[in-house]
């Protein structure tokens, strides 16, 4: 495994851990729609993670490798869409609470 690999499995296992964290603050609010698609985008990001470091370690033969990238690109895609509605629907971030409804 070259160092490339392990840097991209670091720096995605970061902002995975950042977007299961997002939905769980208590200063933000968000729909509850919108809570679920930031967690299912955090762990299809795991998922997509550890197939890639799969695919480096060689633990798939070439037979079933092109299955393996097709899985993966419909991850990348899912996790996209998720995002995009996120953004547009205003979501991402969440409005502010008032000061005296956190908790």
């Amino acid at each position: 495994m070259n160092l490339s690999a392990i840097y991209d499995v670091f720096v995605s296992l970061v902002f995975i851990g950042w977007i299961l964290v997002l939905p769980f603050q208590k200063k933000r609010e968000r729909a509850r729609w919108a809570k679920l698609a930031i967690v299912i985008s955090g762990l299809l990001g795991i998922t997509d993670g550890v197939l890639s470091l799969l695919v480096d370690v060689h633990w798939f033969d070439r037979s079933s490798l092109h299955g393996v990238y097709v899985m993966r690109h419909f991850i990348e895609g899912l996790m996209l869409g998720f995002m995009f509605s996120l953004i547009l629907a205003g979501q991402m971030l969440g409005s502010k609470r008032e000061a005296d409804h956190v908790a």
